[in-house]
């Protein structure tokens, strides 16, 4: 190239970070790895008399949002007195900012060009 420097690799290296951006901007499943995580978590942790109110946990995730539930009819009335999914959601921070490094990582890991 005259006049100039030609950096080998660079095409490979821009299709692959645009790859590797678009991977990092969803993040849909590191959200129901930590969504799912987070329930499994609350349902250990639920008061249990019959077992029906840990039956009943789940997880919701849009976009970015991650909404961890109990569906029993009481569940509010039993979580206003003991708040078991809220600790279980910031018992379970570090695990679920791991599932998200770990996917960044990944996405990284594809980038290419000459190293």
């Amino acid at each position: 190239m005259a006049g100039g420097a030609e950096l080998e690799g660079a095409a490979t290296f821009q299709r692959t970070i645009r790859e590797a951006a678009r991977d990092v901007a969803d993040t849909t499943v590191e959200a129901h790895a930590a969504g799912a995580l987070m329930a499994t978590e609350g349902r250990k942790d639920s008061p249990r008399r019959t077992g029906f109110l840990a039956s009943t946990h789940g997880y919701g995730v849009s976009g970015p949002l991650i909404e961890v539930t109990a569906t029993a009819p009481y569940a509010t009335i039993v979580h206003s007195q003991n708040p078991w999914l809220e600790r279980a959601v910031e018992d379970e921070d570090d695990h679920v900012a791991d599932l998200y490094l770990a996917g960044l990582d990944r996405a990284l890991a594809r980038v290419k060009g000459n190293r």
